[in-house]
């Protein structure tokens, strides 16, 4: 993935990381891979993050899709030049994390933290 990312970058294409791997339960929280960071650090391309609410109306591992208003927020690039893949993805995640406290019905728990019973 590292290898094919960075190519894919440098021809022009964009590519989509999801930073937890796999959609997260609402109320939930995983931990963040930092492969995306990598790969756009390496290409020397910078992040655009993206926060959504999506895992509340279509939970995952189930096919049924309840109805709703989802909420997609796109944030500003953050800039990879000079940056280590750590620098990078502790940024990119504190604002994902803030903008899903904004966005989201559901309340996360810190990183680390179990969820609330």
């Amino acid at each position: 993935m590292l290898t094919q990312g960075k190519q894919r970058l440098e021809e022009g294409l964009s590519v989509l990381i999801f930073p937890e791997g796999t959609r997260v339960t609402p109320g939930s929280r995983k931990r963040y891979n930092k492969s995306g960071a990598v790969i756009a650090c390496r290409a020397g391309v910078p992040v655009v993050p993206v926060a959504h609410n999506a895992g509340e109306r279509w939970p995952g591992r189930h096919w049924v899709k309840n109805p709703g208003r989802l909420a997609l927020v796109v944030g500003e690039p953050i800039e990879t030049a000079g940056r280590t893949p750590e620098e990078v993805l502790a940024e990119t995640e504190a604002w994902i994390e803030a903008t899903l406290a904004e966005i989201s019905g559901v309340p996360r728990p810190a990183e680390g933290a179990a969820p609330p019973a």
